[in-house]
């Protein structure tokens, strides 16, 4: 596929809190990566579209950044006991 577009987002929450009433009032964070400036823009668009704050996470390289951020959620969220309503947030100081 040499001229796909590709877009990674939303692997660091639990499909639990894709639901909008499952937020209760906060405002989750969805962290996105890729190369092409025009994709990210449009998946952004979604993001905020479905109520979630858009992080631009850089590059498509930094995507693998990414997966350990959501395999940590999931080891605390489901082994650790912490429930599936926590997610990764940035906060810039």
């Amino acid at each position: 596929m040499p001229n796909a577009k590709v877009v990674k987002a939303f692997n660091t929450i639990f499909a639990e809190l894709l639901p909008t009433e499952s937020r209760k009032g906060r405002k989750v964070q969805v962290f996105i990566a890729g190369d092409d400036e025009m994709a990210k823009a449009k998946v952004s668009d979604l993001v905020k579209v479905a109520e979630f704050e858009p992080v631009d996470s850089g590059t498509l390289y930094n995507s693998r950044f990414l997966e350990p951020m959501g395999e940590m959620n999931i080891l605390l969220g489901k082994f650790l006991g912490w429930g599936t309503s926590g997610a990764p947030e940035y906060r810039k100081s």
